[in-house]
């Protein structure tokens, strides 16, 4: 049906200026005089014109019906009932949207079970699902490939013109291995989320010691050595880290450290250790700077200026320092300060390692949040469903699907800026009651395809919170200082054979490695006596392996773009 759609989306796209925002878009049949009359008013906006031979008109003459699986607890029919923006919606479009519920507990069990049945609905607001699963799925046959209608401004014009011409590499992001695009996506263009952890170090104790910021590795051990010798908070007890840090944290974590030397990388399953460089997939733990930067940490873990129980420590006990009343930390990597210390703390830019050129690590998100929406294989008139999707990514849609009216009191609009209520919104009971009163779409759905993007901020039409406003002074003080990485590893879709193998492969390399990095950080092992034959260990492995298929995953982006 798409060839008959693209003259239905034309007077969609005019229809929908109340809704999407997409005020500047022309409607090939408008006329001269029409077009000055537009540029006139900015509040009324022709609906029902009529569009070549086949008479659509936007709201659609006839209603069209989709459903559409959702995981929450609230029930399917709450925002027919409470929702002033989702009947909106289907008052300016005619598509009416029935919601299937799906259960909480064993979801994909469920999603199977109606595939087999042949039971499905026509889509599912997917954010539960596993890249794997979404994969498996679309493997069978079971998903509807949307990239004809992605690839299509007069489909997608908001995504386009919003998204796409802000973030070209989300194209590649949600493009799966056989090269067809299943899911769409959200995408949030607040920088400062994607930069998980900053140098927050004590500036109280660096006055007490009359030190200036460190610019040199060299420079920071002098100081964290200095935070370790003397009673810098004053409490007569020795109870000061310098450096805290625990393995595994999901941001405070030794891999951290690796960005100085020139490896942005995680160790996560996501990111598998590796890095890009120049487009080649890189794997850490082999690397000559990895040596070297746990040469240095194992120098720091000895002369105690890292955490002690930064192996051994629970996220528990790691908490507990992060929010002790006593200042008793000299230096975090991590996207917020210690809370109960927070004006003792200043960022600091990377310091300086000799031979390295620092690349800090940036969460691939930054490009986009893949798997939000997908369209199953009974889905008719996927176009109508894409366009119908497409009105989330401009502005004002996606801030009244996450917030809903100004009259619940989730936000204000002042002088054309949005202004949350962060009160509001950081009171769980108050906010729980206006939930309950006049749910949002996000607050039934949680998450679909939207967008906020860079433009967004940049321009002040949304106000940021105090907490925001600081991570985007993080990121503006890294990327003035040119340390953030442009090269990032994307966390693209892989086919399922490739995720089985995967996993297979890096239970034996993640073992080594982490056993290894624990005894080499600590000083129960040797890393220089040991290095040849650990690096010939991982690759009996099939590293070699490993990396090729975390390669052609990484083609397959650049491919997809």
């Amino acid at each position: 049906m798409k060839k008959s759609f693209k003259r239905i989306v034309c007077c969609c796209l005019a229809g929908c200026m109340l809704l999407s925002g997409c005020g500047n878009q022309s409607v090939s049949t408008t006329t001269e005089s029409s077009k000055e009359s537009e540029k006139a008013s900015t509040t009324t906006t022709t609906i029902s014109t009529e569009v070549e031979e086949t008479g659509i008109t936007f709201p659609l003459k006839e209603e069209v019906t989709f459903t559409i699986g959702y995981k929450n607890e609230y029930d399917e029919d709450i925002l027919d009932e409470k929702c002033a923006f989702w009947q909106e919606l289907y008052e300016k479009t005619n598509v009416k949207i029935e919601l299937v519920q799906l259960p909480m507990q064993e979801t994909m069990t469920r999603v199977n079970t109606m595939f087999m049945t042949k039971e499905e609905p026509d889509a599912f607001f997917s954010s539960f699902m596993k890249d794997a699963e979404v994969d498996e799925l679309a493997g069978n046959g079971l998903l509807l490939p949307i990239t004809e209608y992605v690839k299509d401004a007069e489909i997608m014009p908001n995504f386009h013109e919003r998204v796409l011409s802000e973030s070209p590499g989300t194209l590649g992001v949600i493009t799966s291995a056989d090269g067809e695009i299943y899911a769409l996506p959200k995408y949030l263009g607040n920088r400062g989320n994607y930069l998980e952890q900053v140098i927050y170090i004590n500036k109280t104790w660096l006055d007490k010691l009359g030190k200036p910021v460190p610019t040199t590795l060299e420079e920071l051990e002098e100081i964290l050595i200095a935070f370790s010798e003397n009673d810098m908070n004053g409490n007569g007890k020795d109870d000061e880290i310098p450096w805290l840090v625990r393995n595994g944290d999901s941001a405070t974590h030794f891999e951290a450290f690796l960005s100085m030397y020139g490896m942005p990388t995680k160790d996560g399953t996501y990111e598998n250790y590796t890095y890009v460089e120049d487009g080649v997939v890189k794997f850490a733990p082999i690397a000559d700077a990895y040596k070297e930067a746990i040469n240095k940490l194992n120098e720091w873990y000895e002369k105690g200026i890292i955490w002690q129980e930064a192996f051994t420590g629970t996220s528990e006990t790691f908490n507990a320092q992060l929010s002790s009343t006593e200042n008793i930390i000299g230096m975090v990597f991590r996207s917020a300060p210690p809370s109960k210390c927070t004006d003792e703390y200043v960022v600091i830019e990377p310091v300086k390692v000799e031979g390295y050129e620092t690349r800090w690590y940036l969460h691939p998100g930054a490009m986009g949040v893949k798997g939000q929406v997908v369209l199953t294989r009974s889905c008719e008139n996927a176009d109508i469903l894409v366009a119908w999707l497409d009105q989330f990514y401009a502005l004002e849609n996606a801030w009244r699907f996450v917030y809903g009216e100004e009259a619940d009191g989730r936000y204000t609009i002042e002088n054309g800026v949005y202004v949350s209520n962060d009160k509001l919104l950081g009171d769980k009971e108050a906010l729980q009651v206006v939930k309950d009163n006049t749910p949002t779409m996000a607050n039934v759905l949680n998450n679909i395809s939207y967008a906020y993007t860079k433009e967004d901020y940049d321009s002040g039409k949304i106000q940021l919170s105090d907490a925001n406003i600081r991570k985007e002074e993080n990121y503006a003080m890294y990327e003035a200082a040119g340390v953030l990485n442009d090269e990032l590893w994307p966390r693209p879709y892989m086919a399922g054979a490739t995720t089985t193998r995967l996993g297979e492969l890096r239970t034996d390399i993640f073992n080594t490695v982490k056993e290894k990095k624990a005894a080499w950080i600590t000083g129960t092992a040797d890393i220089n006596a040991e290095w040849d034959a650990y690096v010939a260990s991982l690759e009996k492995m099939h590293l070699d392996e490993f990396l090729k298929l975390m390669q052609t995953a990484y083609d397959n982006f650049v491919a997809g773009q």
